[in-house]
This record gives structure tokens, C-alpha cells and sequence, in this order.
């Protein structure tokens, strides 16, 4: 399957000097953090909202673990 979008984007960050590369990875990183951040916040409001805490999560697990 053919990107020329992002062959062309990744031939780009070939010719980027290291220091740019390092600065394109970090601002990457943190807008992946973002919206992994972003994710869990969403997933936790909607567990609450069904009665899901921490607790219960770690209970299943356990039991999942050592049958118990």
C-alpha cells in the first residue's frame, strides 16, 4: 500500500539535522503523552460512571491471577 504523504514526510525527517530530529521525537512524545493521558482520563470517568473503581479492577485481577 502506497503513502507518498508520509514516504515524502519520512524522507524529510531524514535530511533534518540530528538536533531537530531529537527535537521532532520529543514534541512528538509529548503529544502522544497528551493523548494517552487523555484516554485514561476518558477510561476512568467511564468506569466510575458504571461503578468500576480501582478496588474492583485490582480484585479481578487477583482472582484472574491466583484463582482465588
Amino acid at each position: 500500500m502506497s503513502h507518498p504523504t508520509v514516504d515524502y514526510v519520512l524522507e524529510l525527517i531524514e535530511q533534518m539535522p540530528q538536533e531537530d530530529r531529537l527535537t521532532l521525537e520529543r514534541r512528538l512524545s509529548e503529544r502522544l503523552d497528551c493523548d494517552w493521558n487523555e484516554a485514561v482520563a476518558e477510561n476512568r470517568r467511564v468506569a466510575l460512571e458504571r461503578g468500576i473503581t480501582e478496588g474492583t479492577t485490582a480484585r479481578v485481577i487477583h482472582r484472574g491471577r491466583y484463582g482465588e
